[in-house]
């Protein structure tokens, strides 16, 4: 009898948990809950030259739906109620599109979206948090910054009454890797791998429901070497991890602690996506 409570005890924790994860908060601390979630990626790609006197259109690279981490390590250390400020999500495609545009010149990467989509108790559907990040790119390295950042609905609590608890701090965390074909020294075709850079940018004071539009930067991140001349030998893995927290409800250093908790979890898990190096003769 005793187990039979056990396991009914955790049923009813994972339901209530599952559960959970689809609240959503506005501005004023009022929850709204959804019956189904999707995160969306979009890599927008640079105009392409004119071909018979027409612009050819810029690609949007629809890509897969998200993975919502729930509770990790670190946010299970946090006390419940500062758990309840604090939410995650995550997606990452490995896109058709090569690293460089058709002429290997220049990144093949100009903008990346991300877009939480509810479907609300009543069947309609709304994007809710859309952030939108523009790649700046040098000749040997690039970045991203954000272009805008709109969070119409919070996962992470906020707080209902009083004027306090009404924002949130919101983490993007960005990691890259690619693999690309080359040339050994007898001229065999190779595939070589690695990784791009991993780098976060973080917005503090977002109102939920007021778009932000200044600048934030991320680290720099390595361009990998021109293929010679076989620009589309080459593809890329990016993963973008957005994390919320109220600062209110948590303590800065657990939101330092929540922020930078994930990022050796997922280097070593797109590592382990990428192929390691085989040559095989031309």
């Amino acid at each position: 009898m005793k187990t039979k409570l056990i396991l009914c005890f955790l049923v009813i924790l994972l339901y209530q948990s599952s559960f959970a994860q689809l609240k959503n908060f506005d501005k004023n601390g009022k929850v709204k809950k959804a019956k189904a979630e999707k995160i969306i990626i979009q890599i927008e790609t640079p105009p392409t030259p004119p071909v018979n006197n027409q612009a050819a259109a810029i690609a949007l690279a629809a890509i897969g739906t998200g993975i919502d981490l729930g509770l990790n390590a670190v946010k299970t250390a946090l006390a419940n109620r500062e758990a309840s400020f604090t939410s995650q999500y995550e997606v990452k495609t490995s896109n058709n599109n090569p690293f460089y545009d058709t002429n290997g010149e220049k990144i093949n990467i100009s903008k990346v979206k991300i877009t939480r989509q509810v479907t609300w108790k009543n069947n309609t559907t709304e994007g809710v948090s859309e952030i939108v990040l523009s790649v700046e790119s040098k000749q040997t390295w690039f970045r991203f910054k954000t272009e805008s950042v709109n969070i119409k609905y919070s996962k992470a609590r906020i707080k209902k009454c009083g004027i306090y608890g009404k924002t949130i701090d919101l983490n993007i965390q960005i990691v890259m890797n690619a693999v690309w074909g080359d040339k050994d020294a007898k001229n065999n075709l190779i595939t070589q791998n690695g990784s791009l850079g991993s780098s976060s940018i973080t917005v503090k004071g977002i109102t939920l429901g007021t778009p932000i539009t200044d600048t934030y930067y991320s680290d720099w991140y390595t361009i990998i070497p021109n293929p010679l001349n076989r620009p589309t030998d080459n593809n890329y893995t990016i993963d973008v991890q957005v994390q919320e927290a109220n600062p209110y409800g948590v303590t800065a250093k657990a939101i330092s602690d929540f922020f930078n908790s994930n990022q050796t979890q997922i280097d070593s898990f797109l590592k382990s996506l990428i192929p390691s190096s085989s040559s095989t003769s031309k």
